[in-house]
C-alpha cells in the first residue's frame, strides 16, 4: 500500500503539468494546421464568390401612398376619418388575392405567392397626434427587373387608389345631400321669417291705426265731457217744470250714453293694442328662433363645405423611381462573411482534430495534450 499513495502525488503533478497550455500551442495547433485552415477558407470564398455570380441581381423600388380622408356621420356627429384603416390596407396589399393579381399583371408564372410576399414590404407610417391627415403607406418591391417594380408598385396604387375612390365619392355625395337640405331648410326659413316680417308690419300698423283711433275717441270724450258739463250748469240754472229743463236733461242723457259707448270703444281699442304688441313679442320671438336655426344651418353649410375641402382620396405622395443600382447579391459582405465563417470554422475544427489526435496519444501512450 505505501508505494501506490507514493505514486499518486507524482500522477497528479505529471496531470497537472500535461493540462498547462500556453498561446504558443496554440499557435502551434494552428500552424501544423495552416493547409486545412487555407484551403477551407479559399473553399468558402469561392463558394460565396460563385453563389454570388450565379444569383441574378435583384432591384428595389419604394412608393409612398397617403391614405385618403372621407366625411363620414357617426352617432357623435359628423368628422373626417380614414377612407381605410392602415394595417387593413397592409393585409390587403400582402393578401393571396392581390398578390395573385400582381402577378398575373406582372406575368411572373414562375414567381411563388410566397416569394411575391416576401419581394413586398408594406409599411405603415402614421403620426399619432394627426392621423387622419399624415397616414402614410410605404410600399417597397424587390425584384430581378426594374421596369417590372416600377409597373408593380403602380399597380398596386392604382388598385388601391380606385378601390378607395367609391368610398370617396360616396362621402362627398353625402356632404353634398346634406348641404342641400340645409340650403331647402334655409329657403323655407327665409320664406317664414318674410311671413313674420309681414305679420309684425300688419301688426305695427294695426297698432297705429289703433293709437291714432284713441286719439279721436279722446278728442270726441273731451268734447262731450265738456259739453256735459256745460248742459249740468244749464239744468242747475234751468226751473225744474220748464220744457228746457226737460230737453236739456233728455239731451244730457243721450250725451251720457254716447260718452258711455266712446269709453268703451276706449277700452276696447286699447285691449286690441295691448292684444298687438303682445303679437308682436310673439313673432319676434319666433323670428328670433328662426334667425338662430338659420345660422345654424349656415354655420353647418361652412362646415360641410370645410370637409369636402379637406376630403381627399387615396393619392400617391411618392412616386417610385427607376433603380439603376442593384440591392442584390451583395458579393463583397457575402464573399467577407465566408471568408470569417471559413477561418473561423476551420480553426475551430482544426483544434477539434489535435484534441481527437492529443486524446488518441494519451491514451495509448501518455503523452501531453499539445505537442511541445
Amino acid at each position: 500500500m505505501g508505494p501506490v499513495a507514493e505514486e499518486e502525488p507524482e500522477i497528479a503533478e505529471r496531470a497537472a503539468e500535461d493540462e498547462s497550455v500556453e498561446l504558443i500551442d496554440y499557435l502551434l495547433v494552428v500552424w501544423s494546421h495552416r493547409w486545412l485552415i487555407g484551403l477551407g477558407t479559399a473553399a468558402a470564398i469561392v463558394a460565396a464568390l460563385v453563389y454570388g455570380f450565379l444569383t441574378p441581381k435583384s432591384y428595389q423600388a419604394s412608393l409612398l401612398l397617403k391614405v385618403g380622408t372621407v366625411f363620414t356621420l357617426s352617432g357623435d356627429g359628423s368628422r373626417l376619418g380614414l377612407i381605410e384603416d392602415p394595417k387593413t390596407i397592409a393585409q390587403v396589399l400582402t393578401g393571396d388575392a392581390m398578390l395573385e393579381k400582381l402577378r398575373n399583371h406582372l406575368g411572373l408564372d414562375r414567381s411563388t405567392l410566397s416569394g411575391l410576399r416576401g419581394a413586398l414590404k408594406v409599411k405603415v407610417i402614421k403620426n399619432d397626434l394627426d392621423v387622419a391627415a399624415t397616414t402614410l403607406v410605404e410600399l417597397t418591391l424587390n425584384l430581378g427587373d426594374p421596369h417590372q417594380i416600377i409597373e408593380g408598385l403602380t399597380f398596386l396604387a392604382d388598385d388601391l387608389i380606385e378601390e378607395h375612390s367609391r368610398q370617396y365619392l360616396a362621402g362627398l355625395s353625402v356632404i353634398d345631400r346634406g348641404r342641400e337640405s340645409l340650403n331647402e331648410k334655409i329657403r323655407v326659413t327665409q320664406v317664414q321669417q318674410e311671413t313674420q316680417r309681414r305679420q309684425i308690419a300688419d301688426l305695427r300698423a294695426q297698432m297705429a291705426a289703433e293709437s291714432k283711433y284713441r286719439e279721436t275717441l279722446e278728442r270726441n270724450i273731451a268734447r262731450l265731457e265738456g259739453e256735459m258739463s256745460q248742459a249740468m250748469s244749464r239744468l242747475a240754472e234751468a226751473k225744474p217744470d220748464a220744457s228746457e229743463a226737460l230737453w236739456e236733461q233728455t239731451l244730457f242723457q243721450s250725451r251720457q250714453i254716447h260718452l258711455d259707448e266712446l269709453y268703451r270703444e276706449r277700452n276696447e281699442s286699447e285691449l286690441r293694442g295691448r292684444k298687438a304688441q303682445a303679437d308682436i313679442y310673439g313673432v319676434e320671438s319666433t323670428a328670433a328662433g328662426l334667425a338662430g336655426q338659420r345660422a345654424d344651418y349656415e354655420n353647418r353649410i361652412v362646415e360641410l363645405a370645410a370637409y369636402r375641402t379637406r376630403s381627399e382620396n387615396t393619392k400617391i405622395r411618392s412616386a417610385p423611381v427607376l433603380p439603376t443600382v442593384p440591392v442584390g447579391p451583395r458579393r463583397s459582405l457575402t464573399v467577407a462573411l465566408a471568408a470569417l465563417v471559413g477561418v473561423f470554422g476551420f480553426v475551430m475544427a482544426a483544434f477539434f482534430l489535435e484534441y481527437v489526435r492529443s486524446a488518441r496519444r494519451r491514451r495509448l501512450f501518455g503523452q501531453p495534450l499539445f505537442p511541445t
